[in-house]
């Protein structure tokens, strides 16, 4: 059963981090009308499609977010009698919501892209990941979307904790490990497939079950480190 302070924080982030989404899905459709404009081609196909849009300003975001968790939130649920518990989970349980959310929002974007484009008689030319290119069409370009919120908000509040728990140059470290993961996350979903220091990991023909398989992994540790640095973290002034 979710603990009463857990349920508040939970509802409270989820209310926070919803109102900042309107304001960056705003941004994002205008962005994307620009870029609309000035990468079409002239035989009227588009190389620049929502997809691509969101996964570059969605890891910005996310990382944003995620950095803000710790500095900007830890002290204040402490300071109000909030246990790290309590914060860790509800904290955990907005963002994955809103990354529901926003997948959904950013889907059906996408739907509304593909119809306005087959009405006008125009092309969408999509990259070589894995949800671009794999069997899995949408369900695949879905799941990478998703995934890749997860992925990018635990990354920005892990480096954030790191600099929060430890000195600077610590954090600096948490930094370099936040490049290495984000790096990870792109070889295993096809983003970056050329990538020598990381052809141990068993990708195989990188098919999205393996790339789904070894970004809850990768977020799974994220969470249980994650876990471990907020336990006992004293609050800064």
């Amino acid at each position: 059963m979710i603990d009463n302070k857990a349920a508040k924080v939970y509802f409270g982030m989820l209310v926070t981090f919803l109102r900042w989404t309107a304001w960056f899905v705003s941004i994002f459709i205008l962005s994307h009308i620009v870029l609309l404009i000035i990468f079409a081609n002239v035989d009227g196909s588009m190389e620049w499609t929502v997809l691509e849009t969101s996964v570059q300003a969605s890891r910005i975001y996310l990382l944003v977010l995620g950095i803000m968790t710790t500095i900007g939130f830890l002290p204040y649920f402490i300071e109000n009698g909030v246990t790290r518990k309590d914060y860790f989970f509800g904290m955990a349980g907005a963002f994955v919501t809103m990354s529901v959310i926003l997948t959904i929002i950013i889907g059906i974007m996408i739907g509304l892209e593909r119809v306005i484009f087959s009405f006008m008689g125009w092309n969408q030319l999509f990259g070589d990941s894995v949800a671009a290119s794999s069997g899995g069409g949408l369900a695949a370009m879905f799941a990478m979307t998703f995934f890749q919120l997860i992925i990018f908000y635990l990354i920005g509040w892990f480096i954030s904790t790191g600099f929060y728990r430890f000195h600077w140059l610590i954090g600096l470290g948490f930094i370099a490990l936040g490049i290495v993961m984000i790096a990870m996350f792109n070889y295993v979903w096809g983003i970056e497939d050329h990538i020598p220091w990381l052809s141990w990991i068993p990708v195989g023909e990188q098919t999205t079950f393996t790339a789904v398989f070894l970004t809850i992994i990768m977020a799974s540790i994220l969470t249980t480190i994650m876990r471990l640095l907020t336990k006992n973290a004293a609050v800064k002034a």
